[in-house]
């Protein structure tokens, strides 16, 4: 946060009147709108790299907590309740929320992750024998998260962070991050929405990668999804 005050960004205003040169279209749905940009500068000789996200009038409800939430505020929450409990996220710089004359708005400021993404692993010339400890790794740390109950709720390729040198993982986008109760109900859709979007991975890394739940078989529809996917979980 210090290299973003030097460079003059001191509260949130500052934040939200960067011009709207975003990385992606934005995304208009809810009575609202969000969008991302990237800012980047040198400081010490050493570029740093961040993604403004900046939100407003985009709400989620759910019967826990009925009364309207932008879905930043959700995120941000998502990703300090990751960290506390020790589980792949990625570093949040600063974030706030501001709310007058009928209009809430929310910036959320992370820090960009240089390592290569699973969905660029997938669509390159990948050594993936090399990346079979960090695939291992990776496994593990989805499934302890799923274990606690906690859905991702956007688990794509392009969503986690795969670093073979530090063995290390992060993960990205957790705005429709949700806690259940039923650990079913965490792991079910996250691996649906990770199955479709893996298929042209070996066989070896995909059972690498999903060796935590095989092994636990935790429920009969995920059992079948994976033997779909060619893949032999070990039987209960």
């Amino acid at each position: 946060m210090k290299k973003l005050v030097d460079r003059g960004f001191l509260g949130f205003d500052d934040f939200w009147n960067l011009p709207h040169q975003f990385v992606d279209d934005v995304n208009y749905r809810r009575g609202g709108w969000s969008a991302v940009s990237k800012l980047s500068f040198f400081a010490d000789n050493v570029r740093e790299t961040y993604f403004v996200k900046r939100q407003e009038n985009q709400f989620r409800y759910s019967l826990e907590k009925p009364f309207e939430r932008l879905t930043f505020e959700i995120e941000a929450e998502a990703i300090r309740n990751s960290r506390a409990l020790k589980l792949p996220c990625v570093d949040v710089a600063c974030w706030g929320v501001k709310r007058a004359n009928g209009s809430s708005r929310a910036v959320l400021v992370t820090r960009a992750i240089d390592d290569q993404s699973l969905a660029q692993f997938i669509a390159s010339d990948t050594d993936w024998k090399a990346l079979i400890p960090v695939l291992k790794l990776c496994g593990e740390q989805l499934f302890r998260m799923h274990s606690l109950g906690i859905r991702h709720g956007a688990l794509y390729p392009s969503h986690i962070f795969l670093n073979a040198r530090s063995n290390s993982v992060r993960l990205i986008d957790f705005e429709g991050s949700r806690k259940y109760h039923k650990i079913s109900n965490a792991i079910k859709p996250d691996l649906q929405q990770l199955l479709k979007r893996i298929d042209s991975m070996p066989a070896f890394a995909r059972e690498m990668l999903l060796k935590p739940y095989m092994l636990k078989s935790l429920c009969g529809t995920l059992y079948a999804e994976l033997r779909s996917r060619q893949i032999r979980p070990r039987q209960c």
